[in-house]
């Protein structure tokens, strides 16, 4: 009898702990991070634009390196892969991954709608 008091005692302050713990660590969700958001719409556009597996990587590639570089004018920290400039004082990483994908995006995408905007990009 005492064996099981201790035993249902022990469980529930386990429980009561976890409880805890899981209020406490509660974090509020993050932001959406651009990177991947951008990875997925430029995989949507050379889909939607036919580009065959060859075009596809190498677009995809193209737009790492483009987003690669942007973050790296903010923040030199390893060698460029094409644009070697400066970023501006201030800039926001966000804006410069979305400026960076949409622009390879855009220029390689070849699903054009009537205007300038590819229709791919939604």
């Amino acid at each position: 009898m005492v064996y099981d008091r201790r035993l249902f005692g022990s469980a529930v302050l386990i429980c009561v702990l976890v409880v805890w713990l899981m209020a406490v660590a509660h974090v509020a969700p993050v932001a959406a991070n651009e990177v991947p958001m951008w990875n997925e719409t430029a995989v949507k556009a050379v889909v939607a634009g036919g580009q065959d597996p060859r075009q596809r990587t190498r677009t995809l590639a193209m737009v790492q390196g483009a987003v690669h570089d942007a973050l790296n004018a903010i923040d030199r920290r390893y060698a460029a892969y094409y644009f070697e400039g400066p970023g501006e004082a201030g800039a926001a990483p966000d804006a410069a991954v979305a400026a960076a994908a949409h622009t390879v995006v855009v220029q390689h995408c070849p699903c054009r709608g009537p205007g300038t905007r590819p229709r791919c990009l939604g």
